[in-house]
Order: structure tokens, then sequence, then C-alpha cells
């Protein structure tokens, strides 16, 4: 039998529980040899498996057998799933074809059939497990090791939603690099959040390949094991709980930790063990009393007893400072009560606690009136329970029991995407980013805009893209030697803001190279990848007649330094100044740099933007000074300033200290003749705040002031000078 394939893709004959023979494959080979443009399996008579390439051969029923159970898992709530699936197995079949894992024992294409097992387990549909067989083959994939694996050659054959979908899953597995402990955790969540309000799809789909990844992490070599744990504790299972995912993150991170610290893993897991041997029967007891108390009430309730995971116990000892040795039953367990309704939580809740076992209070907690940021809603409290201990009860309706296993996935899409929205938002705030920065992320993930090349191909971008980031989709050598633009016919910068409709062409010079001021032009990460590639081989290349020690990174920090001292004249300071303070050196630490040094390296290779952190700092200097104010707490700081004797010379400096929110307490202006000049002086008393944040204020002040044209200099003067050049004057006039 012949599966009919949608229009314009490949087709092969593929049995439910057959291999496939010579006679279907040269049948197979005659139809399709035009549009296939010559790559075609080869195979073999002995048992007929099509071969996987140097090696041998390699059978195809097991992987077909797997392919045809997630298409019966599917046909009920998706009917047009069999085409679309056979159709993405064949592609990363032949994608795949010769390759092998790590251990150099499994085909590759195990994975990719183990990834879409995952996705098809969690309830989507055809495209996203389509994605899921193909979302390695733009990385690893070739047909017949001749032919690259292209987006558009994913569109032809399995549609324009499949090959996004792969692209997105790509993208998020490209810099900014995850698994860089050194880039703050805000700028890799922009990346997920620019790809999650596109299609949130593509994010579950890479959190299913990095699960099936940890599942195997045992075969690749032990010293890569490590970062790889790292990285999805650090970064994949927080996008789990962001997404609402709650069992995926506990086995992510429960795989992640047997690798960064086994001895404790396994100390946790045997003492967990005895816990569970001691008490379970116990446990029970308790669950009986607990249904024989609700079946009264004529309800149809769910009860279930779960155990606490590995990491959750190590997080859990650490919140409440609790040693190994002291854990009791009363942290590896917890009971999970679903009733049918939401107004019978609480009904339950309070027949509990009233006829059972009493909260401890203090422990009683509604989240069903107050969800959590992933969504999740739940009745929490802990109960007393004789010859137990203090025991945590969970109550939730059908809908959020639902919602507790799989999140996003357990609602329409629209509403999964507006969750993820606010629980990064919750992530991010509590990360220290600022509503500017909110403004700046989601301006980044706003809805696309479609600009045209001269050819008249259609590019999607999101909005408020710039003329680089349209380089990086076209190539990268137009993207590393772009000189400007012309948009719609005319002349135009790099900087300038694409908008829907645009006509873009990109002019090159092969001299020009990139410059790190574009990471200001760019909204993309693809784009910000290529720059931070760029910087990176800069930052490791020799240099000639330079040392070991003077070798790029000099040329790297040169020019971050050189931003820097731009961004901070941007707040009226200098970056010598900033640096040296003690207020800016904590708020770096705050950010997660180590120093001044680390900071400007970081900006340097475009992995932070040097114009947000200093509006941050800018902000908590200001949020700072305001709770000194309010609280009464003053400080006043007086400086002379010495200039040409011109109009409106007093007014400039006033002017621009005022708009500053910079008060003066008094201020006195002498004008005078110093040889053949009229110069001025004026003596100004400012009313500022003690502290560090003070500090700040007063550079800014002695900075505008010596910024203003037709400055002498300006120095910093106790009352008592400021009393005896006041006298100085009067006497003068008199």
């Amino acid at each position: 039998m012949k599966v009919k394939a949608p229009p314009g893709q490949l087709r092969l004959p593929i049995f439910p529980s057959a291999l496939l023979r010579v006679m279907n494959l040269k049948l197979w080979q005659r139809e399709n040899l035009a549009r296939a443009r010559g790559y075609v399996p080869q195979y073999s008579s002995v048992e007929n498996p099509i071969c996987a390439g140097p090696g041998g051969s390699m059978p195809a029923a097991p992987y077909l057998k797997r392919i045809w159970g997630i298409i019966e898992k599917v046909k009920a709530r998706d009917p047009s799933a069999e085409p679309l699936i056979l159709a993405a197995f064949e592609l990363a079949w032949h994608g795949h074809s010769g390759q092998m894992r790590k251990d150099g024992r499994t085909p590759y294409i195990d994975h990719c059939v183990s990834v879409a097992e995952i996705v098809a387990e969690w309830g989507m549909g055809a495209a996203e497990i389509s994605a899921a067989l193909c979302h390695d083959l733009k990385e690893q994939g070739k047909i017949a090791r001749r032919l690259n694996i292209t987006r558009g050659l994913i569109e032809d054959k399995l549609g324009t939603r499949v090959s996004d979908l792969v692209e997105g899953t790509s993208e998020l597995g490209k810099s900014p690099d995850s698994g860089d402990e050194d880039l703050p955790l805000v700028h890799i969540h922009q990346k997920y959040l620019e790809h999650g309000t596109r299609d949130l799809a593509s994010i579950v789909i890479k959190l299913a390949d990095r699960l099936h990844n940890m599942r195997t992490l045992a075969y690749i070599e032990p010293e890569k094991r490590v970062a790889k744990a790292k990285e999805t504790l650090r970064v994949y299972a927080k996008i789990a709980d962001i997404l609402g995912m709650w069992e995926v993150k506990r086995e992510l991170e429960d795989l992640a930790y047997r690798y960064i610290n086994p001895e404790r893993y396994a100390e946790i897991e045997g003492k967990r063990q005895k816990l569970f041997a001691a008490s379970e029967g116990r446990i029970d007891q308790i669950i009986t009393a607990i249904r024989a108390k609700v079946d009264m009430t004529g309800l149809r309730v769910e009860i279930y007893k779960e155990r606490r995971h590995i990491y959750e116990l190590q997080e859990r000892m650490e919140k409440r400072g609790l040693a190994l040795e002291s854990l009791t039953p009363s942290d590896v367990w917890r009971v999970n009560i679903v009733v049918p309704e939401k107004r019978d939580c609480h009904a339950i809740q309070g027949l509990i606690h009233d006829d059972l076992f009493p909260p401890v209070q203090g422990e009683i907690h509604n989240f069903i009136a107050e969800p959590r940021p992933n969504g999740h809603q739940f009745l929490h409290s802990y109960m007393k329970v004789p010859r137990f201990g203090r025991l945590l009860v969970q109550i939730r309706d059908q809908e959020m029991q639902k919602n507790y296993r799989l999140g996003v996935l357990s609602g329409d899409w629209r509403r999964a995407k507006n969750t993820m929205l606010r629980a990064m938002t919750e992530y991010l705030r509590s990360e220290g980013v600022t509503e500017g920065g909110f403004y700046d992320m989601f301006v980044a993930a706003s809805d696309s805009i479609v600009v045209t090349t001269r050819a008249g191909a259609k590019i999607d971008m999101p909005g408020e893209s710039y003329p680089l980031d349209f380089a990086a989709v076209i190539h990268t050598d137009i993207f590393l030697q772009a000189a400007d633009a012309v948009i719609n016919g005319r002349p135009a910068p790099l900087s300038q803001v694409l908008r829907d409709g645009d006509e873009v062409f990109i002019n090159k010079d092969p001299e020009s190279a990139p410059r790190l001021e574009w990471v200001y032009w760019i909204r993309t990460s693809k784009a910000l990848a290529k720059l931070q590639e760029y910087l990176r081989r800069l930052r490791n290349k020799k240099i000639e007649g330079l040392d070991q020690a003077e070798q790029g990174e000099k040329i790297i920090m040169g020019k971050a330094w050189e931003l820097f001292g731009e961004e901070a004249h941007k707040h009226y300071l200098s970056a010598g100044q900033l640096g040296e303070t003690e207020f800016f050196k904590n708020f770096l630490q705050e950010k997660g740099f180590r120093d001044v040094q680390d900071f400007v390296l970081k900006a340097g290779l475009a992995k932070v933007r040097m114009d947000k952190v200093l509006s941050e700092f800018m902000a908590r200097c200001e949020e700072t000074i305001g709770a000194q104010k309010e609280a009464g707490n003053k400080k006043v700081y007086r400086i002379r300033i010495k200039g040409e004797d011109r109009s409106g010379f007093e007014h400039e400096v006033k002017g621009t200290l005022r708009k500053l929110g910079i008060n003066f307490k008094a201020s006195f202006s002498y004008n005078y003749t110093e040889g053949s000049k009229m110069m001025g002086d004026i003596l100004l008393a400012i009313e500022g705040v003690p502290g560090a944040a003070g500090g700040i204020q007063q550079l800014q002040t002695y900075n505008i002031a010596r910024r203003t044209p037709g400055v002498v200099w300006v120095t910093v003067v106790s009352p008592k000078e400021m009393i005896n050049v006041m006298d100085s004057y009067i006497q003068r006039e008199k």
C-alpha cells in the first residue's frame, strides 16, 4: 500500500509492521527521482533494510512501529496527522542517515523519534510532532552527505508552520549561549521571550529535546556532562517552571543534580528511601482517614500521595536551614487532593481541618484567589497529624490538576502565551529588570513586520527591527561587511528602524567590520549572536607585534572603555569617576559581575548592553536619593564655578542642574575683570543627600558645571571658604 502524501512532498511506501522491500524502493525511486534531486536511500537485499551509511545497514521497521504508535495516539485529536508525520519521519530518516549519537552505537534517528514521542505524550498536534522529528535537521542533517537541509527545503516538504518551528527550536539552541555561566539569565530569557511570543511550541519542543538529552546524558563524554547539567538546571528547569510544566521541571532538576553533585545526590536519595520505607504505611492510614471523611460528602474525590524529588529536598534543606540527618517524613511526603469543581476545594479543606487534622497557623495559603505566576492554582496548608508531624496537603479541582501536570499545555495556546508572559515578567522583575528594560524586551518580541529584498522576497522580522537584523537573516558575510542601508530606494543608516513593507538593501564594504555600538541597532537574537561571535573571535585573535597579554582582548577592552565613557557622559559622569565609586561597584556585583573590568569586558563582547546597565544604575541612584529625602536626610554641598562672563552663563548651569532634580539652597554670582577679560564666579549651595547616592549626585553637579561652555574651573568649597570668597567680593565692590 502507498501512503498518499500532501502535494509537493516525497512519497515513501511505509508499512506499519514490515520492512521496506527492494521493489517498493525501486518504485519510490522512479516516481520521485526528479523531485528528490537525486537523493534516494540505498538498500540491501539482506532483510531488505535501508542503508545507514558507513558501517552497515539499519532496519526501518522498529522506528516505523514507534511512528505508527505516535500516529495512533494523535489521530483522534488531529485527523490530518498521518500524512504529515510520515513525511516528517521520511525527511528525518534521510537527513540523519548514517549518523550515530555520542555513544557511537545508537542511530541519531532514535533521538528524533524519542523527542517526537515526548511531544506527543504532552498532547501536542501533528505540526509540533513533525517539527520534533526534524528539530536537528538544520544543524546536524544532510541528504546523502551532499545536500544541506535548509529552511526552504523543510518548508517545501512539510509546510510553513513546521519549518518555522524547526527554525525557532534551532535558534533557541544558539547564542546568546545558555551554557555561558557568566551570561546573566536575563539575556538568555530575552531570547526565549522573543521566540515564545512568536510560537510557544518551539520552546516546548526545545524542552522535550533537552529532556531526552538529559535522560541519555550518561552516553556523552564525562567532561561535558557537568556543563550540560549545569546549563539544564540554570536555564531549562527555570523555563519549565515559567511554563508551569511542574513534572518536567522536577525531572530536569533531578537529572541535572545527579551529575552536578553525584555524592550529595546519592546521600539524599538514600535518606529519602529510608524515610519512605519507614513512613509509607502511616501515610496510607492518613489517606484512608481522609477518604472516609470525604466519602460522607458524596463527592468523587481523588487522593494521591506524592514523593518529593531529590533536588526539591536539597532546595528545602537550603531554604529552611536543615541538615540531611534532620529530615523527617514530613519533609518527603505531601498529599494531593483533586475535587470535581473549584467550589469544592474550600469545602474539603474546611472538612479536613475541622474534623480531622487542624492546620498549622501561618502555613495556610490560598493560591486559587492569587494564582502563582506560572498559572498554578491550589489551596496549600500544613496539617498537624498525630504520630507523624506536619503534613502538606494541596487541594485542586480537575482543571487545576491538569494545569499542575502540564502547565501551558493544558489549555489553549492564546491563554498559554499570556500565562508565559506573566510568569516571565514576574521572574525577570525578580532578577532586577526595570520597566524600561521590559519595554525594550517586549518591543523586541512584538508582532512581526514583513520587509522585502530588492528581488521581491518577503522576510518576516520582529517589530522595531533594524537593517542589521535584516542583514543577519540574508547572509553572515553581508552582516559582517555592512556599511549602510538603502531603504525604499533612499540611503539610510544602520540605526534606522525598519517599518512594515520596507524594501531593504545592505551596502557591503570589504574594508568594513562590525563595531561594538552595533549592539544598539540590533533587535533579534540571530543578529546579536553574529555580533558576539565576531567579537569573540576578535578577542582570541593574535595581533602581530603584541605579546600574549596584549592581544585581541586589549582591543576589545579599549573599545568597550570608549563606549563606557560615552554612555557615562550622557549621565554627566565619567567612566573613570564611576568606576571608582563603591556604590557602582556594589551595584555591578548585585547584577552578577565580578568587578568593573568584568562588566566592561562583557559589554565589549556584546553580552550585556552598557546603556541599559547604566540606566538601571541611575534609576537606583534616583530611588535611593528619593528615599533619603523622604526620611529627612539632607546634606548641603557647595561649589565654586569660574568662567568667562557672558549672558545666560549662570542660567545655563542652573537650568541643567534643575532638570536633574537638583535644588539650590543659595546662590551668589559676581563678575570682575581679569586682565583683558570679563570673568564671572558662581557660588552654589546645593541641597543633596548624604551617602553614596549623594556622592554620585555631587559628581554630576561638578561635571555639568565643568562642561558648560566658557567654564575655566570648578571646585568644591567648604562653608567657611564660601563665606570668605563672598566677603572678598563684597570688599571689592566697596
